[in-house]
C-alpha cells in the first residue's frame, strides 16, 4: 500500500476523531465507533445504542442550559446598585444534585446567607 493512502487513511481517521469530539462524543464512544466503522457487515444496533446514549445526554444538557437561561434572564431583570450577592434565588445556578446549596456550604454559612437574603431580593 503507498504511504499517500496510509497518510490519507490516517488523516480521514484523526478527522472523524476530531468531528466526534467536538459533537461531544466520549473517547470511549469515539474508540467504538472506530472499532464498529472497521467492521464489514457489522449490523448497527451497536451504533444506534451509542448514539442514543449520547442524544440522551445531549438533551439533558439542553434543558439544563434551557434553565440557565431561564435563570440568568430572571436574574438580570432584577439586579441593581446591591450587587449579585444579595439576590434571593441565586442558589438556583447550583447543579440540580446540591439541590439549594453546595455541599460546601456550612451551617453558619448557610444561616448567615438566610440572614443576608431574607426578604432583601432586588428590585426589577
Amino acid at each position: 500500500m503507498p504511504s499517500t493512502v496510509i497518510a490519507h487513511d490516517h488523516l480521514n481517521r484523526l478527522r472523524f476523531i476530531r468531528r466526534c469530539r467536538d459533537l461531544g462524543f466520549t473517547l470511549d464512544q469515539v474508540r467504538d465507533l472506530l472499532r464498529l466503522s472497521t467492521q464489514e457487515n457489522q449490523p448497527c444496533t451497536e451504533v444506534n445504542r451509542i448514539s442514543a446514549e449520547h442524544l440522551t445526554e445531549i438533551e439533558q444538557k439542553i434543558a439544563d442550559l434551557t434553565r440557565l437561561a431561564d435563570e440568568l434572564r430572571r436574574i438580570n431583570g432584577r439586579v441593581n446598585a446591591a450587587g449579585l450577592s444579595r439576590i434571593a434565588g441565586l442558589s438556583k445556578l447550583y447543579p440540580r444534585r446540591y439541590a439549594t446549596t453546595p455541599p460546601t456550604m456550612s451551617a453558619t454559612t448557610k444561616r448567615k446567607r438566610g440572614e443576608l437574603l431574607r426578604g432583601r431580593e432586588c428590585e426589577p
